[in-house]
């Protein structure tokens, strides 16, 4: 999809970073999913991109109450930083890793 999580890691070019300016600029700095879910607005904002799925182990802590997947209003948040990202998403017409790009 349009998303990918990155907390395990992940290899981009420095220029996909400017993909933040769009959401920014409507939203501001201190926009709460901005803080919360930058993996998901920075992945959005660069689609297409390649997601490469390994193999992986759960740590211990990964059922702790205080994992971000554990907030009983997660799917919630997820939803709502969809609706403001296809707010501003440009139309499928301009090229990989955005409009934004200075070649």
């Amino acid at each position: 999809g349009r998303i990918t999580l990155v907390g395990w890691g992940a290899f981009f070019p420095k220029s996909m970073l400017d993909a933040f300016k769009l959401y920014v600029d409507r939203y501001g700095m201190d926009d709460a999913h901005l803080m919360r879910e930058a993996d998901r607005i920075f992945t959005w904002l660069n689609y297409p991109h390649n997601t490469i799925a390994l193999p992986h182990i759960d740590l211990e802590n990964f059922t702790a109450k205080d994992r971000m997947h554990a907030d009983p209003k997660h799917f919630e948040y997820v939803k709502e930083v969809a609706v403001k990202l296809r707010a501003i998403t440009p139309p499928p017409e301009f090229p990989r890793w955005g409009f934004w790009r200075k070649n």
